[in-house]
């Protein structure tokens, strides 16, 4: 449901930071009071915005987690009157590319997260002691870093939001019902099945 969504939205967002702040011994066992370093704080907050913007990609694309992993920033398109990401054949499950088309406030948030992209390379870039600082990301960037387990933190995820892994139906939540949470979003919109 678009409740249990955005519950897994907030989850996944926050869960990073609330994991390293947790006290697991002790008698303040439980409590969000570890101390965290300030730059390792600010990444855990990073991770989990990238983290969110997985999840929302996921939906409001329809892609596989593969396709998703197999984006650059040279794929999307985000300066146009209609935006939109470019999945290629070769990274497509069916062997056809696509052309995805990208919703405002997701078009926004890729903006801001690519913007984060770029100001790390270009810390990164510094602290390698290169002189020149680039002025975009290398086109070969890869969008997202895609967990390998995102299977395993997206059931992590679950259990942090509240939602039950397996409804009383016997049906079972994985990444790839963020698939089917996409058609059903279309269907709602009155996107016909064929579309």
């Amino acid at each position: 449901t678009l409740e249990e969504l955005a519950a897994l939205l907030e989850a996944a967002e926050k869960r990073p930071l609330r994991e390293a702040l947790l006290i697991r011994r002790g008698a303040r066992k439980g409590l969000e009071l570890a101390k965290v370093a300030p730059a390792v704080r600010e990444q855990l907050v990073r991770l989990g915005r990238e983290r969110t913007l997985i999840y929302k990609t996921l939906v409001y694309t329809g892609l596989r987690k593969g396709e998703l992993a197999s984006l650059t920033v040279a794929d999307l398109h985000l300066d146009v009157e209609q935006p939109y990401a470019e999945l290629a054949a070769k990274n497509a499950k069916s062997g056809r590319g696509a052309r995805l088309p990208l919703r405002a406030d997701l078009v926004e948030e890729l903006r801001t997260h690519l913007a984060e992209k770029l100001a790390q390379h270009c810390r990164q870039t510094l602290k390698d002691g290169r002189a020149e600082v680039p002025m975009a990301l290398p086109v070969g960037t890869k969008l997202f870093n895609v967990p390998q387990n995102l299977v395993g933190i997206f059931d992590r995820d679950l259990a942090a939001a509240g939602i039950k892994k397996t409804d009383a139906d016997g049906r079972t939540l994985d990444v790839h019902c963020l698939r089917h949470t996409f058609a059903t979003l279309l269907s709602k919109a009155g996107v016909v099945p064929r579309m």
